[in-house]
């Protein structure tokens, strides 16, 4: 057994118990999940087993190539980040069309001087201002082994905030609103500086995403759509890094809760155990088609319970268990804990680009004819958005079935959308199908235009689909392309 045959097994192990997980999530049976994990551990260890012994006379550890430089840190980076956020920077050196819209955008922000507006606009902090706090940036400097020198700014500000930015004049700059630096504990300052400084070491902030809004142009369909989940996955990366430096999982969720809640008074009181049962009441309202909230759709964040779970899981794993060298609490391999993260993740967005299930090809089936009939609607379908249907579709080209699609007739479409949709309306949540519009509208823009039509048509996918109307108007002006008023949404 080779090492591609061993890196398929692996695969084909994890996709078949994450079907189970999702399954026993969606029926209600969560008490099985500890049981399915423990199927799963049984058959990678068996599987484990069988390699040692293939390889008894000189038996090694299929090394991997490394993915994240360590310019900033020494510690074994692609070991701490979550699998998504790795994946995406394994698969970015053959990614031309990023590589290229990343260009663009860095000489777009080449021209700001992020330093210099810091030093111009916000104070910056130094031991003479509070030695406590410079404790904390020494402590989180040390356990992440971090080389680079870090410049911490605070911006006079009552909304609790802090940000990372891209290196300038060698330095890391790094700031916060004074309202959090004033309300938030040592141990969540810990955790809330240790985020930011996992956004600079993992390379999140080299990704300029809200640049590269400008440049979606040169992206296919389907790159627009992993990096928009890249985005939520680089998050559970940083807020690893965070537990490593404050290593208190329960100051992590305390530093959510005042994030969330806005309440930093001593009357009261976090209690983790129920914010895991507001965790299980969201996942009962997200996989029971009960979101209404659109803002959830394109969120860059996963939502703080999704979060504070994945990293509950994180820190029973393995790999957390390797790095403060205690194995006391580890319940969770590698594998089994990103498994586990990733069944949570997906609870946001539906996985249909390259799952080969029936229920995702019945989703791509959907958004063919949905996508035929959002590009035609103007009467007319340019190179670009067969393009961008194709790459949905993940296909090289479909011409050939655009062309058989126009020999039908319109409403002939409009039942196969509805036939369609029928199969997979149940299965989705609100905010996956809404993910779905929100992906069809791609090919809505990808001529950099918008017609009434496109638009009318777009509301009336949402009514087959039961979506939020009000999405479309959102996505409208989060995509800055100007158009006539569209007419007043359906109703849903």
């Amino acid at each position: 057994m080779n090492s591609q045959q061993i890196q398929d097994k692996i695969k084909d192990i994890q996709s078949k118990y994450q079907e189970q997980i999702e399954h026993s999530i969606s029926s209600g049976k969560s008490e099985d999940i500890a049981r399915i994990v423990q199927e799963m551990q049984n058959e990678m260890t068996s599987l484990n087993a069988m390699i040692l012994e293939l390889n008894e006379s000189s038996p090694k550890e299929i090394i991997l190539p490394k993915v994240l430089n360590n310019n900033l840190s020494d510690l074994d980076l692609d070991a701490i980040a979550y699998k998504s956020d790795l994946d995406f920077f394994r698969q970015l050196p053959q990614k031309t069309d990023y590589l290229n819209a990343i260009e663009q955008a860095n000489k777009d922000n080449s021209q700001f001087n992020s330093r210099r507006s810091l030093l111009s606009t916000a104070m910056r902090m130094s031991e003479n201002v509070s030695k406590p706090f410079f404790k904390i940036v020494d402590r989180c400097r040390e356990t992440l082994k971090f080389k680079a020198p870090i410049e911490i700014f605070v911006v006079q500000d009552s909304h609790f905030n802090a940000a990372a930015m891209p290196m300038t004049d060698d330095r890391v700059l790094i700031y916060f609103t004074s309202s959090l630096l004033e309300k938030f504990s040592e141990e969540e300052l810990a955790f809330v500086l240790g985020h930011e400084m996992g956004h600079i070491m993992f390379g999140h902030v080299n990704i300029p995403i809200n640049s590269l809004a400008y440049y979606f142009h040169l992206l296919s369909g389907r790159d627009i759509i992993k990096l928009k989940s890249w985005q939520r996955a680089a998050e559970l990366s940083a807020d690893r890094a965070g537990l490593l430096c404050s290593q208190d999982y329960s100051a992590a969720c305390t530093a959510f809760f005042k994030l969330s809640s806005g309440i930093t008074s001593n009357n009261f009181k976090f209690n983790v155990n129920d914010y895991m049962v507001q965790f299980s009441d969201l996942e009962h309202y997200l996989k029971n088609n009960k979101s209404q909230n659109v803002n959830e759709v394109y969120s860059s964040h996963p939502l703080n319970p999704i979060r504070l779970k994945a990293l509950e899981i994180f820190k029973n794993s393995e790999a957390y268990g390797q790095f403060i060298n205690d194995q006391t609490n580890v319940t969770l391999k590698t594998d089994e804990s990103e498994l586990l993260i990733k069944s949570f993740m997906d609870i946001m967005e539906p996985n249909y680009l390259d799952d080969e299930s029936k229920s995702a090809e019945t989703i791509r089936e959907f958004m063919f004819y949905s996508a035929y009939m959002i590009a035609s609607a103007d009467g007319k379908m340019d190179d670009k958005e067969i393009k961008q249907i194709a790459s949905l579709m993940n296909k090289e080209d479909v011409t050939l079935e655009v062309v058989e699609l126009s020999l039908k007739d319109p409403k002939q479409i409009i039942e196969d959308i509805k036939a369609t949709s029928s199969k997979i309306l149940f299965e989705l949540s609100e905010i996956q199908r809404s993910n779905i519009v929100r992906d069809l509208f791609i090919v809505a823009t990808a001529d950099n235009a918008l017609t009434m039509t496109e638009i009318d048509t777009m509301y009336n996918i949402c009514n087959v689909f039961a979506v939020n109307p009000y999405l479309i108007e959102d996505l409208i002006r989060e995509s800055n392309i100007t158009v006539e008023q569209p007419s007043e949404p359906l109703a849903a």
